[in-house]
This record gives C-alpha cells, structure tokens and sequence, in this order.
C-alpha cells in the first residue's frame, strides 16, 4: 500500500487526525499566520507523498476556502502528484444558481476553484445536482442514508419539503419503505417593525394514511428546524404514532433539538457543525472514496 500523508489546519486537528487513523496516513498540521498587512500565509508540507490528502471543511468565512486553496497549491508545487480533498461541509451549495440578474451563483464558482485544484473532493450529502455539477466531475457525494440501521424501527419515510425528495426516496429504499413528499408553503402572516412574517404551513399528499405510524423525517440540512417542525405538526395531526428526524447536517444539534421539541421524538445529525462533531461511520464512508 502506498503511503498517504493527511494534511490540514490545527483548528481541525481532530478531522486530519480521525481521518489519518481510517487510512491509515501520517498527520501534518499545516501553519497559517499573517503579514502585517493582513494577508494570510500558508505553510505547508515541503515533502508531500505522492497521494495526500486534506481533510478541511469549507466553512463559510471565505479565509477558510482560500487558505485552503493556498495549501493545495502549496502541495502540488512541492511535488504530490494525486491530492485529494475531504471536506465534509462545503459551505455555499445552496446558491447553486442566480436568482436575478447580475448575481453571481457562488456555489458553482466554489466548486471551479476546488476542482481546479484537487485530483477529488468528497463531501458528506451536497446540496444539489446543480452544485455537484460545478466541480467538473471531480465530486465524490457520500449520502448516508445507506448506513442508517434503522429496519423495524419505522413505518414510513418522510420528506418535510419537495427539495429533499431524492434524500427521502434514497433513505426509503435502503430500509425497503414506502416514502411521501410533505408539501410546503409559505403564507403572509402579519409583519413586524415593517417587515412581512412568512409561516410555513405543510400540507400531506391527499389520500396519505399515516394514522398509527412511526414516521422517519429526513433532510440534508438544519438551522432552525422551522421545516421539519411543520411537517411533523401536519403528521401528528394526522394521527402518526411518532415523529423521529434524521439530517445530514445539523448546524447546531442541541439547539435544534430544542426547537423541535415535543413535535419530534428524536434528532440525528450525521454532522453537528456547532460541536464539529462528525458520526464514525459516516467519515468512514467519505475517506473510503480517496482510498
């Protein structure tokens, strides 16, 4: 087996070396300091072996996606010749198009500068097809619904809205379920210090029985949880057993369990952004696609 070394940043020390101790790699921290004048320096690996890896989340600071394209550069001037990227969260997906003239849709132009650097990028369940689409090929999407061991514990999968069908159609599939899409809308409701309220109401497919049932609600991502809740609010009234929900990627785990209190029994997240907290199997799964 060829060595792999795994490079990245001391603020994510834990995510180079879980994933350094799952291939089997050495770890290198890379440093990152500044001039004087503000602008951000790289230094990385002077030696890289021939397949390296760095394990980085994009996070939303724009500092963070171009120091991470200053050490790939680094790397690839010093002599690696396959670089890989692991970055379970790669921030700015959802604006995987313009939606007016003139804007930009920056999701695609994050994806053009990663994969014009990187050999392969995977990341823990995309947005989009339109984002994966931007990075030319070279995205590996790991989506997790495969490794629930869920069997016997539900009735019915559940998308709470019509962008997370294909999450809800994968997961149903892989626990040999039937799913439904929960449509949503959102309605005026007042407005407050002069600005419009909107309320997300859902509304289930006419003719959907789930009285008695055990219902799994699944999503790539949450905030504030506002969908999730409205959905589980619609199947609860029409009479479902209990409402558990399964997401991708939680931004802050312990407050969205919080929010969604008593309407949802349980929440997972595959990835807690607030506690940087990644599930086992799920990093397992991503670094099985640089190996």
């Amino acid at each position: 087996m060829k060595k792999i070394t795994v490079v990245g940043f001391k603020d994510e020390a834990k995510l180079v070396k879980d994933v350094a101790r799952l291939v089997g790699g050495d770890v290198y921290l890379a440093e990152t300091t500044r001039y004087r004048s503000g602008e951000l320096k790289v230094t990385g690996l002077a030696k890289p072996t021939q397949h390296t890896v760095v394990a980085a989340n994009i996070w939303e600071d724009p500092d963070v996606l171009f120091r991470t394209l200053l050490l790939s550069h680094e790397l690839r001037s010093a002599g690696t010749s396959r670089l890989d990227l692991i970055a379970p969260w790669i921030a700015y997906g959802r604006q995987d198009h313009a939606t007016q003239p003139g804007e930009e849709a920056a999701g695609i132009m994050v994806g053009r500068m990663l994969s014009a650097m990187f050999d392969r990028i995977v990341t823990l369940d995309a947005h989009s097809q339109k984002f994966i689409d931007g990075f030319k090929g070279k995205m590996r999407n790991v989506v997790p619904w495969a490794e629930l061991k869920l069997a016997g514990k539900f009735d019915l999968v559940a998308a709470p809205d019509e962008g997370a069908t294909s999450r809800a159609s994968y997961a149903a599939e892989s626990l040999g379920l039937p799913f439904i899409v929960i449509e949503k809308k959102r309605i005026h409701a007042g407005t407050k210090n002069g600005l419009p309220i909107q309320k997300i109401i859902s509304i289930l497919p006419a003719g959907v029985k789930v009285k008695g049932a055990r219902i799994l609600l699944v999503d790539d991502m949450a905030d504030t949880g506002e969908t999730l809740k409205a959905a589980a609010v619609e199947l609860k009234k029409a009479g479902a057993k209990n409402v558990t929900a399964s997401v991708s990627h939680a931004f802050d785990l312990g407050k969205l369990k919080k929010g969604l209190a008593p309407q949802i029994a349980s929440v997972t997240a595959f990835f807690d952004h607030a506690g940087r907290k990644i599930d086992e199997k799920t990093l397992g799964a991503l670094t099985d696609k640089v190996m």
